[in-house]
């Protein structure tokens, strides 16, 4: 036995110290190398190795299972080892091959703003290679940068560069320099634009009682508009049904009750405007519906209308200190025409735009083969530009217009958030099974959502069912549209073993603290009591012989 014992011994030092240079090794090729080096057959091998030799420890040294410090490292070091085998990509699809689970290890999403995704992606973003149980809502995508305190917006004409025949072929682009009051000439156009006002921080004004609502189209094409306030209904031809309103929310959220989930009113805690509504049939069979402003469409199921929570045109802007866009008042004329508008940017966008067609002439047509004025020379400036196309077999932004379009081609202002570095981005998403919304996170770097999530302890029964099932998934913000903002990219992370290397590393650093600190506190501490004890015991002695 004492030269079985002095094997394990030496192996599982070897095995320790190839696991260190390994590790040395992994930190510098990257981490889709080193997850490739890790998880190739070599190092399977090598970890079952390293797996029997911490049991077999176990197995030839007893005095390790009275030894509480000992007992627990060795079990946590067993359990981190055994959850990350259990966690990786040949034991998914192991899994996957002998017992048909349908479980990935990694993979992404692209979900486009108001669209709903159950789609897995490989990292091309184009072959579909899983599908979850559950869907993905994207509510809303926004960046935040730092603060470039004292910065107004930039504003930006992007005119389009003609060919002889006054065919757009370019475009080209100049900053505006600008003052509240002051005419200037707009680059590239026989335009000028006059800032009438410029508000730093604004929200938009409405005409007086203009209200949300809910716009339901049939299939007939019958329109109507309810008011989002409870008891508001219209009927419907095709398909017969009637359409009411039961309730309104200002910030809807669900939580989890005894009963099931229970949508309620968080003022106070966000924005997520949503109707609660209810389709009647003809046999009296009522079926719940929600309309999100934040998700539209997302509730839609076979057969139903179509319907979108809406909200009404602003007729301006009102200054409010706690919002993040600015909003700017521009009149703009050319020859003899005029426009006035407001230059106010969505929650969070970087940028918003206004068509000079109206104002503009049309483009002169040259005759073939003369020669197009040459483009002015323009300073740099940020120029926003059409989201690319998504991912394939995902849901889809507008296809931006054909060249040839005129009304695509017509020169355009832009007032334009100052680029300064990108601070975080955000991606705010709900859970959706079976259309109804389960639970909503705002995932950003490092704040992932998990979902389905893990039940507490104390209710065994549902943990043993979660757990049997694997677990759920992590979904890490990993990309996003660098072009206009408009989808996000998130990283879908299997939590299988995680548990596991969790309680493991709690018991490695419990086992080690109590072998290298708590045992000798322990120890002194006892020999202290002991000495107490010997110096009482001393005096006793002493007074009984004085006495």
């Amino acid at each position: 036995m004492r030269r079985v014992r002095t094997i394990l011994m030496w192996a599982a030092q070897g095995a320790v110290a190839l696991l260190i240079v390994l590790s040395i090794v992994g930190a510098f090729r990257g981490d889709d190398k080193a997850r490739a080096l890790f998880n190739s057959p070599p190092l399977v091998v090598f970890w079952t190795a390293l797996g029997l030799l911490l049991a077999a420890g176990l197995a030839v040294y007893p005095r390790l299972l009275r030894r509480p410090a000992g007992l627990a490292m060795h079990l946590g070091a067993l359990l981190v080892l055994g959850g990350a085998m259990w966690g990786s990509v040949p034991a998914h699809d192991l899994r996957r091959t002998w017992f048909g689970s349908e479980k990935i290890a990694k993979g992404y999403m692209a979900i486009h703003e108001g669209t709903r995704e159950r789609r897995v992606v490989d990292a091309s973003l184009r072959r579909v290679v899983a599908e979850l149980p559950f869907d993905l809502a994207l509510r809303d995508f926004w960046i935040e940068y730092y603060d470039q305190p004292g910065r107004p917006w930039h504003l930006v004409v992007v005119a389009p560069v003609r060919d002889g025949a006054g065919h757009a072929v370019d475009e080209q682009q100049a900053e505006i320099e600008w003052e509240v009051g002051q005419t200037v000439p707009v680059p590239h156009t026989p335009a000028s634009v006059t800032v009438l006002d410029y508000l730093p921080h604004a929200r938009p004004a409405y005409a007086e009682g203009a209200e949300p609502g809910v716009q339901v189209t049939a299939a007939d094409g019958q329109t109507v508009l309810l008011p989002a306030r409870a008891g508001a209904e219209a009927h419907l031809q095709d398909p017969p049904m009637t359409v009411r309103v039961v309730r309104a929310f200002t910030c809807l959220k669900v939580r989890r009750t005894d009963e099931g989930l229970e949508p309620y009113e968080a003022e106070g805690e966000g924005v997520n405007p949503a109707v609660e509504l209810e389709f009647i049939r003809p046999d009296g069979t009522r079926d719940p519906r929600f309309a999100l402003a934040l998700a539209p469409g997302h509730g839609r199921r076979s057969g139903d209308p179509d319907f979108r929570y809406v909200f009404p045109e602003p007729t301006g802007a009102r200054a409010d200190a706690d919002s993040r866009v600015p909003a700017m008042h521009v009149r703009v004329s050319a020859e003899g025409r005029e426009m006035t508008r407001w230059l106010l940017p969505g929650r969070e966008d970087s940028y918003v735009s206004l068509d000079l067609a109206p104002v503009l002439p049309p483009p002169e047509r040259r005759p073939e083969g003369a020669p197009a004025a040459p483009p002015d020379e323009t300073p740099d400036a940020p120029a926003p530009s059409a989201s690319p196309d998504p991912p394939p077999e995902s849901s889809a932004a507008p296809e931006p217009p054909d060249e040839g379009d005129e009304a695509a081609a017509a020169p355009a202002l832009f007032l334009v958030r100052p680029t300064g570095p990108i601070r975080d981005y955000f991606s705010d998403v709900a859970v959706l099974a079976d259309g109804r919304p389960v639970a909503e996170a705002v995932v950003e770097v490092n704040h992932p959502l998990h979902w389905p999530e893990r039940p507490p302890l104390w209710r065994p029964v549902e943990f043993a069912k979660w757990l049997v099932g694997s677990g759920g998934y992590h979904f890490y913000q990993a990309d996003y549209d660098h072009e206009a903002g408009r989808y996000t990219v998130l990283q879908v992370v299997s939590d299988s073993g995680l548990l596991a290397v969790w309680a493991g590393f709690v018991l490695l650093a419990g086992g080690a603290f109590w072998r290298f600190w708590g045992e000798a506190i322990v120890s002194k501490s006892e020999r202290g009591m002991r000495s107490a004890e010997c110096g009482v015991r001393s005096a006793e002695c002493g007074v009984r012989n004085a006495e």
